[in-house]
């Protein structure tokens, strides 16, 4: 059956119209092609960022994010974690639980760390650098590559560098083999750092790496705790440019072979990357950088609080020395004393002065007279100041007259002389 046509079927185009509809189109097109390249965004493509920042968290050529990222494949039972203060709070990353005394009483750290500083700026003060030094001899290790270097921390170690001068023709870097000793050789066609060391102590170093000129880029320092120090001139060899760059990965690889793989724990240097705003700090830090200076402003510090202790006091009168008031109830006890004697009831007059000095012992030294045992009298003797014996023969005579019926005087007499010389003693 034929379908009957609807309004709603084309109708067919004039054959008028279509040729010059083309034309226009194609003279659209062909005026956006002329127009179009003189716009820079649509002319050229965007150009990668040529900035050098060695940041652990930039991606761009020559951050650092694939080096730092790949430390958990190199190290993979170390914790990594990033470090943003500076060396010289302490002497070890690790708490004071992390140590154990060995058996020749020698204190020994557990578990061992990695210190990575790759920076374009590496510029310790004298306490940094003690601090970095102390923390290698634990039996630690630190790598260390920078673009521009402190001059005090060069002549402490005996080094002498080229310094860096870029050339964006290429990077070529060997590296030896921690096993075999052999070199391999790697390059990029970015920017190079033509930095090497010209002098250092052949004694204790040993050269790792070198460029393409045979000049030492990279040197080891072991210590006889079991630590070790890598010093690298190259830091432009640990960016993501590079990394990337066919097989130069495994650069990165055969240089951190050299670190013992029983690091556990990983710090990634933040804090240097800054020295250069760092330069710019207070008066107050420069001079707490320095050993000497701080020595002398805490005396000084210390000078100013005494004399402001003693000048601050107010000046007053000297006051009287007053007596003290006559003791009127040993007076009066005395008194009874004597009234007891007089009728010559020393057995009555005797307890009442054990009664006595029991109620002074309690009321001075707030001790319990229940029992007059050893250790009654050895706290007494304590607490007064007393002669031991001399209470052990006092209290000795107390027992006895609380057992005894009768008193004779001459014991009574002796005993008051005993209580007198414990209560002058007072």
């Amino acid at each position: 059956m034929k379908r009957q046509a609807t309004q709603y079927q084309m109708r067919p185009v004039r054959q008028g119209l279509v040729k010059p509809l083309a034309l226009l189109y194609v003279a659209a097109l062909f005026a956006s092609l002329m127009i179009l390249p003189a716009f820079p965004a649509y002319a050229q493509t965007k150009k990668a960022s040529q900035r050098i920042t060695l940041r652990y968290l930039d991606k761009i050529p020559y951050g650092t994010y694939v080096a730092f990222e790949n430390l958990e494949y190199i190290f993979p039972d170390a914790d990594v974690y990033i470090n943003k203060k500076s060396p010289s709070g302490y002497t070890s990353f690790t708490s004071p639980h992390d140590y154990y005394t060995g058996e020749d009483g020698t204190v020994v750290q557990k578990e061992k760390t990695l210190y990575i500083i790759i920076s374009p700026e590496f510029a310790p003060n004298t306490r940094e650098y003690s601090s970095i030094m102390e923390f290698v001899g634990n039996g630690n290790h630190v790598f260390i590559s920078a673009l521009y270097w402190g001059q005090d921390f060069l002549d402490t170690m005996n080094i002498d560098l080229f310094p860096s001068w870029f050339n964006n023709d290429s990077l070529w870097v060997t590296i030896n083999n921690p096993v075999t000793t052999d070199s391999s050789a790697f390059a990029y066609p970015g920017k190079a750092d033509y930095a090497y060391f010209t002098e250092y102590d052949t004694t204790y170093a040993a050269i790792l790496g070198k460029d393409d000129a045979g000049n030492v880029t990279l040197i080891k320092y072991t210590y006889q705790g079991g630590g070790s120090l890598y010093i690298h001139a190259n830091p432009l060899a640990f960016t993501n440019f590079f990394l990337l760059h066919k097989n130069n990965n495994e650069y990165y690889n055969s240089v951190f072979s050299h670190v013992p793989p029983s690091v556990q724990q990983i710090q990634w240097d933040d804090y240097f990357r800054y020295a250069g705003e760092r330069s710019g700090s207070s008066s107050l830090q420069v001079i707490m950088s320095h050993d000497e200076l701080e020595f002398a402003f805490w005396i000084v510090l210390l000078i100013f609080m005494l004399i402001y202790l003693f000048e601050s006091k107010r000046k007053q009168r000297i006051i009287p020395n007053i007596p003290p008031l006559r003791n009127a109830s040993l007076d009066f006890v005395k008194t009874i004393g004597r009234l007891y004697y007089q009728y010559r009831d020393n057995k009555n007059l005797a307890l009442k002065m054990i009664a006595h000095l029991m109620d002074h012992v309690r009321s001075r030294y707030n001790i319990p007279t229940s029992v007059m045992d050893d250790k009654f009298v050895a706290t007494l003797a304590y607490k007064s100041g007393y002669d031991q014996a001399a209470l052990n023969k006092l209290f000795y005579h107390a027992r006895m007259i609380q057992d005894s019926p009768q008193i004779s005087e001459e014991f009574l007499m002796e005993f008051n002389k005993m209580t007198e010389a414990f209560y002058k003693h007072q």
